[in-house]
């Protein structure tokens, strides 16, 4: 029984984030499809009826979990990543380089001017 609930956990784990009025049955495919098994035994998973469960898809379901965990953190290092950006530039009164489409810093245009030669 353990087994059966650790997989509807991760069905669930799985099928998120959901939008708002998204149904049961498109987080159930949704899921199924990021665990790489067919949609019929992913809703006997979700709703804790299978009557057992192959080794092979606990595991296609513990890794496929582990992927969404680690992209979950990489998505949250970015964002804190980018806060910490946007704070130094406010700090150093610099332009928002992600809403002004870049950065046009006079240390770089004179860098800019200085590496073209000039044709006489």
């Amino acid at each position: 029984m353990a087994a059966l609930a650790e997989a509807s956990s991760l069905m669930r784990l799985l099928a998120e984030p959901g939008s708002p009025g998204e149904s049961v049955k498109s987080a159930i495919r949704r899921a199924a499809r990021r665990a790489g098994i067919d949609t019929g035994l992913g809703k006997r998973l979700w709703y804790g009826e299978a009557r057992r469960i192959d080794a092979d898809t606990m595991d296609r379901l513990r890794i496929a979990a582990d992927d969404t965990h680690t992209l979950r953190e990489a998505l949250n290092a970015r964002r804190t990543i980018l806060a910490r950006l946007a704070a130094v530039e406010a700090a150093l009164g610099l332009p928002d380089a992600h809403t002004s489409g870049g950065v046009d810093h006079p240390v770089r245009r004179s860098s800019r001017a200085a590496d073209r030669t000039v044709a006489r």
